[in-house]
């Protein structure tokens, strides 16, 4: 899976579920470049400039995935295991603590069920994305708006083989 095979399947599930229904002009999915190196800074452009006109809540936010290499059982077997995450968030909008529990619940069932679509989806491309590698925590508050949510990692592990392969054709003699 490469990264846009990875923001497409999670936009088309946000597009697809009924409690976001994603598009152009709706918007319930946005995308987050997080990362550890320092020369790079967290690039939350889309959800910035999408925010200002056309950002609706609940949201399905999408980090981008790290990836780590491994050969479980032998050089045959190379496995590229993305990490990724995905973000639920909305607003509570008072200061109740029994609703900000009731938009955690929701946050948390949105996630759980576009979770089962890419599972689901997975499954379709004969992978499978491990239940055991899921986890989950609450998130808030968040910005002016003290937006709440739970937030959602998780692993896709697929084979290697063959994009780790010496390939002489693209090297020069």
């Amino acid at each position: 899976m490469r990264h846009l095979d990875y923001t497409t399947l999670f936009r088309t599930a946000a597009e697809q579920h009924v409690d976001l229904r994603h598009t152009a002009t709706e918007m319930h999915f946005g995308r987050l470049i997080l990362t550890g190196w320092p020369l790079t800074k967290l690039d939350i452009d889309e959800l910035l400039t999408s925010q200002k006109q056309k950002i609706r809540l609940p949201i399905l936010l999408l980090e981008s995935y790290d990836a780590r290499y491994t050969n479980g059982s032998g050089a045959d077997n190379v496995r590229k295991v993305p990490t990724g995450a995905i973000i639920v968030l909305d607003k509570v909008g008072v200061a109740d603590y029994d609703v900000r529990d009731e938009v955690l619940d929701r946050c948390e069932r949105i996630g759980e069920e576009v979770l089962g679509y890419a599972i689901e989806q997975y499954r379709k491309q004969n992978n499978k994305l491990d239940t055991g590698t899921i986890s989950s925590e609450k998130v808030g508050p968040i910005g002016p708006d003290k937006l709440w949510g739970v937030r959602f990692d998780f692993q896709l592990p697929e084979l290697a083989n063959k994009p780790l392969a010496y390939q002489a054709a693209k090297f020069l003699p």
